[in-house]
């Protein structure tokens, strides 16, 4: 239990001094002493409180994460016996009841092998009459072994059956084990029934006690519970173990309520715990996780003694640590049962071994034959007679020599006759393929004939004995796969794309095209067999790219993603990867193709195009920035000057972005800035009042717009009140650089205007704005009002206003105007 701490307030009280015990200073210190006695207990309390609501949120968020967790963890392990269902369907196609119960040994073999990809899962196929034929994990079925009363029988017999079902939990009748199935109505059975009658199912088991260990895994606390629960109520498994059927949960309850609806998330509460609930994708199934109030109360306790939670984590890990290692040797025991269990089935199988063969012939299809050497004539079996077209009661005392050449094809015919002739007289073992014409029908079909020399026991003399199988379909698969092979050589090889191929487990190349060797840079010659997929990808996003690839395709999903890697020369690209696994099939590997495209100029095609329009962005909320300082800082007591005078500097602006536009935002030449300015006022070309002279000098983009202005002003000044005011007024313009003080030196000099009595007696609000715009800059204003017309010289500081390199600052220009405007005196 927590130790809770002391609230009893210290005696910190002093009597107050003078008037008696009942007055007014005797009420004030009691009540004082109260609230100093009280304020600990109100601060634990308020502690206490926010502690509870705090562990009340982070436990229905652990909750809701815990449950999102098992709800794609069932959701793949459903979706797993799902697809093992529906291979186990498409292995028995056009199999009959009769056929599996006569077949039973062969098929238990072939989807024993097909189920051992995945250890643990047992498949079963049951008959139209409700009764076990086919067993993975039991050999041979108990006979009459019947489960038509099982739910999924009942609910797959349906007129209009779910596709796939999900049942309750039961007690296997036959192992004994707790378990429940996914099933599926059996499909293409070959008994000739309509489509939408039902002919068996096949379904997989699923236990409990394997998902309780990875639904245990999940937990976010000890106390929680993950339970898996059918959208009624039926409990299927849960983390705290199910070794037999658990009662449905009651649908008065709410959560129940939900899940029939079938919302998605879902939160509960009861007096005892506090639940999450997250359907299973594609399934009616809930992955419910709930934790007892009790250790919701612990944790909330908890958080307020800090000192506990260590030892309470170190006790908790000590307690996983020990209940992994309990597990794992529960695993490890079982396994070595099912293993001995296993050699002790396997050496009863070697013992019947050679009556089990006959009978898998008899049950295949295979024929059976014998030649007797000193005759040719062959002794053929009902099965053998068969393969040929022929009656079973057909060449009662043997087939002659002669008789069974005439069924050959001709053009096998010599051939085949001179490979058997010669292992008759060589003793040798005989195998040979050979097409014949079926005597019913003239099909032609390809056969396999295999045959060696015994001596029978308590016979005399050797018998050629042989086989033969009918291989047409084979023989037509085999160069289908053929055909395709060629056809995926063909499209591997002259891609345009990068194609390669890798082993799904170490990713290294097996095969690459000629245009992945241009993507990374290899070679013609080079060999790339022992190079990684990982070799390749850039060493800074191996982390990041390796386990989302790998999470992807081990979900069953083709990848395509992007990812940096590196060629042969060093030089770092963009690729575009499109990846899918090919599983395991027999002896062959697991496999991924993948195809590899290098898309760098894309990308740098959209980092310009965003780089611009970052660009543009700033521009432009630099530019109404502006705008709106002007309007707010222009005198508005004349409508007519206030529409001038912001159509003026508005007009300046835009020559200035224009500018900057042209030069795609990079600067502007200062001359083009100073003529472009000056345009909108006189015509440059109509005669020598202005002159301009100056080195070459691009302005940032920062300043541009700022001197637009300082031009604006000086010139729309010219011509109001100075030399542009009058026909026989000039203005000069020069510049000069003087790179030792960092220093821009710009003098506009005025001559042959209004004569000027001397410097007014009070600024105005163009000489306020042109200070202020100067100051944003750096710089400052010298002005000299001579007789013959202003001189003004501008002093920049060359730092702030050359073209340089790195992001432009945020448009904070018309805040600093507006500021300093403000500052001047009027």
């Amino acid at each position: 239990m927590s130790e809770q701490p002391s609230s009893d307030p210290e005696d910190g009280g002093a009597k107050a001094g003078g008037g008696d015990r009942g007055g007014p200073w005797r009420r004030a210190s009691t009540v004082l002493l109260a609230a100093v006695a009280l304020l600990p207990l109100a601060v634990a309390g308020i502690r206490l409180w926010s502690a509870r609501d705090d562990a009340q949120v982070r436990t229905r968020a652990e909750l809701a994460r815990a449950a999102d967790a098992a709800a794609e963890y069932a959701g793949r392990v459903l979706d797993t016996h799902r697809i093992m269902v529906m291979r186990l369907d498409d292995t028995l196609h056009g199999i009959t009841d009769a056929e599996i119960r006569a077949r039973e040994e062969a098929l238990h073999q072939k989807t024993r092998a097909l189920l051992a990809q995945h250890p643990g899962l047992s498949g079963f196929v049951h008959g139209r009459d409700g009764r076990l034929l086919l067993a993975t994990n039991l050999y041979p079925v108990p006979p009459n072994l019947d489960l038509s009363d099982r739910e999924f029988s009942q609910a797959l017999r349906q007129a209009d059956p779910p596709e796939t079902h999900v049942s309750r939990i039961y007690r296997g009748r036959a192992v004994g084990q707790t378990f429940f199935a996914v099933s599926r109505r059996r499909t293409e059975t070959g008994s000739g029934l309509p489509p939408t009658e039902y002919d068996g199912l096949v379904n997989v088991s699923v236990y409990p006690r394997d998902l309780a260990a990875g639904l245990t895994q999940l937990t976010r606390d000890e106390g929680d519970v993950l339970t898996l629960v059918r959208s009624d109520g039926e409990i299927l498994a849960r983390s705290t173990g199910l070794d037999a059927p658990l009662p449905p949960i009651p649908p008065e309850r709410p959560i129940v309520a939900a899940m029939r609806r079938g919302d998605a998330r879902i939160e509960a509460e009861t007096d005892g715990s506090i639940a999450a609930a997250r359907r299973v994708a594609g399934w009616p199934v809930y992955a419910v996780t709930s934790r007892p109030r009790g250790a919701i109360r612990a944790q909330w306790l908890a958080s307020i003694a800090w000192e506990v939670p260590i030892s309470l984590l170190a006790s908790a890990l000590l307690c996983l640590l020990a209940r992994t290692i309990h597990r794992q040797q529960q695993r490890l025991r079982r396994a070595n049962l099912d293993l001995e269990a296993r050699v002790e089935w396997r050496t009863r199988e070697l013992a019947t071994s050679e009556e089990r063969l006959l009978l898998a012939q008899d049950a295949g299809g295979i024929g059976s034959w014998e030649i007797e050497p000193q005759n040719l004539r062959m002794l053929a079996s009902a099965s053998q007679l068969r393969l040929y077209g022929l009656p079973e009661d057909a060449f009662p005392d043997g087939l002659g020599w002669e008789a069974w050449l005439a069924m050959l094809h001709p053009e096998d015919r010599d051939r085949a006759a001179a490979r058997r002739r010669a292992a008759l007289d060589s003793r040798a073992t005989y195998s040979d393929e050979f097409r014949i014409r079926r005597a019913d029908t003239g099909e032609e079909r390809v056969i396999l004939a295999r045959a060696r020399w015994i001596r029978r026991q308590g016979a005399a003399g050797e018998r050629f004995i042989g086989i033969s199988i009918d291989v047409t379909e084979r023989k037509a698969a085999e160069q289908e796969i053929a055909g395709r092979e060629a056809e995926f050589r063909a499209i591997f090889e002259n891609s345009a794309i990068g194609n390669i191929q890798c082993d799904a487990a170490s990713l290294r190349l097996t095969r690459a095209n000629a245009c992945f060797r241009d993507v990374i840079g290899a070679a013609a010659g080079e060999p790339l067999t022992g190079l990684s997929l990982l070799d390749i990808v850039y060493e800074d996003d191996r982390a990041r790219w390796e386990p989302a690839f790998r999470a992807t395709l081990a979900g069953g999903q083709p990848y395509q993603g992007e990812v940096r890697f590196r060629r042969r020369d060093g030089a770092i690209r963009w690729a575009c990867i499109t990846a899918s696994l090919v599983p395991q099939a027999g002896r062959q590997k697991a496999r991924l193709i993948a195809a590899v495209q290098d898309v760098t100029d894309r990308h740098l095609a959209e980092e310009r195009q965003m780089l611009l329009a970052r660009e543009v962005d700033h521009r432009s909320k630099n530019a109404l920035a502006v705008v709106q300082a002007a309007l707010r800082l222009t005198t508005k007591d004349d409508a007519q000057a206030f529409a001038a005078a912001i159509s003026g500097r508005v007009g300046a602006l835009a020559r200035a972005q224009t500018l900057l536009a042209q030069g795609r935002w990079t600067g502007a030449d200062l001359r083009t800035l100073v003529e472009a300015e000056l345009a909108g006022f006189i015509n440059l070309e109509s005669g020598p009042r202005i002159g301009i002279a100056g080195p070459p000098l691009t302005v940032s983009a920062e300043a541009a717009q700022p001197i637009s202005m300082v031009l604006h002003e000086l010139a729309t000044n010219a011509v109001k009140y100075g030399a542009l005011s009058v026909a026989e007024g000039a203005v000069s313009i020069a510049w000069r650089l003087d790179g030792a003080a960092d220093q821009l030196l710009f003098d506009w000099v005025e001559t042959g205007g209004p004569a000027i009595a001397g410097a007014p007696r009070r600024a105005g609000f163009g000489s306020r704005l042109l200070k202020a715009t100067l100051r944003q800059l750096g710089g400052s204003l010298s002005l000299d009002w001579r007789p013959a017309g202003l001189a003004c010289t501008l002093d920049l500081p060359l730092s702030r206003i050359v073209q340089r390199d790195g992001p432009e600052p945020e448009p904070e220009d018309a805040i600093a105007l507006d500021q300093a405007t403000q500052r001047e005196p009027v």
